[in-house]
């Protein structure tokens, strides 16, 4: 009843709450199919969108735009699937600092190695303002595969 009330408030002052489990968007959320498709649909379309407790939502990368809401109450499991990220330019300044894990022994620490790539990351916001990432769930990289 709580989180009706809490989801109609929004949506009568023009907040779009969505909840991934629900339809139209359906994600499975058993943490084994990919959901990424679903989720990808409901941030294009909603202000702020739901991952419900008690289910792991499986998916690639998604990216946040300016004003909008991604609230984790479940499990995010990002995909073990390299395939499911494209590679990208690194940020600039991406990889600056003393790290010696992030190049090899015979590149200089402190520049961007042209031509170098990174796996696009499971949760991103590119060029956008006022994003939020909240919730009492977790966000687990699967950083193993990595």
């Amino acid at each position: 009843a709580h989180t009706l009330l809490f989801m109609l408030l929004h949506v009568v002052h023009g907040w779009r709450v969505c909840d991934v489990s629900q339809m139209p968007y359906a994600a499975a959320g058993d943490g084994i199919s990919k959901d990424t498709l679903p989720i990808r649909a409901a941030l294009s379309e909603c202000d702020e969108v739901w991952l419900r407790p008690n289910r792991s939502f499986l998916s690639g990368p998604l990216n946040l735009t300016s004003n909008q809401v991604l609230r984790v109450d479940g499990t995010l499991l990002a995909s073990a699937d390299k395939h499911d990220y494209a590679l990208i330019q690194p940020l600039m300044g991406y990889g600056w600092g003393d790290d010696e894990n992030c190049f090899p022994p015979d590149k200089d620490q402190h520049k961007i190695v042209l031509g170098s790539l990174r796996y696009t990351p499971v949760v991103g916001a590119y060029h956008a303002t006022n994003v939020t990432l909240t919730g009492a769930g977790v966000i687990d990289g699967q950083g193993e595969t990595w």
